[in-house]
């Protein structure tokens, strides 16, 4: 599913626009989001909320990388780029490790 949406974001951008594009990416992760809340340790169960994943990710991340094109000079698009790629892959998976390694720490794995 993701392919297909990395396929045809450049059509759906251009027909509906960037933000409508990323309200729907929000919308999809919200649902997928309240779909893990809820969710039952049936395998089928989860393999249906995981194909969300694909239009999730290929939407905003194709979105993002399409704004800062178009708001960033083009000397520094480079410099754009890896401050995207900084902001939402890097950064919160540092801290996301930090805490959930003290989090296992000091409360132990039953917390989880």
């Amino acid at each position: 599913s993701e392919v297909v949406c990395f396929a045809s974001i450049k059509q759906l951008l251009k027909s509906v626009g960037p933000y409508c594009v990323l309200g729907l990416a929000t919308a999809v992760y919200t649902l997928k989001a309240l779909l893990y809340a809820s969710m039952t340790a049936e395998v089928s169960y989860v393999l249906a909320t995981q194909l969300l994943h694909g239009p999730t990710y290929a939407l905003a991340w194709a979105t993002y990388v399409q704004c800062v094109s178009f708001h960033a000079p083009g000397t520094a698009m480079a410099s754009a780029q890896a401050l995207l790629q900084t902001t939402f892959s890097g950064i919160p998976h540092m801290i996301a490790g930090a805490l959930g390694g003290y989090v296992v720490e000091t409360m132990g794995t039953s917390q989880l």
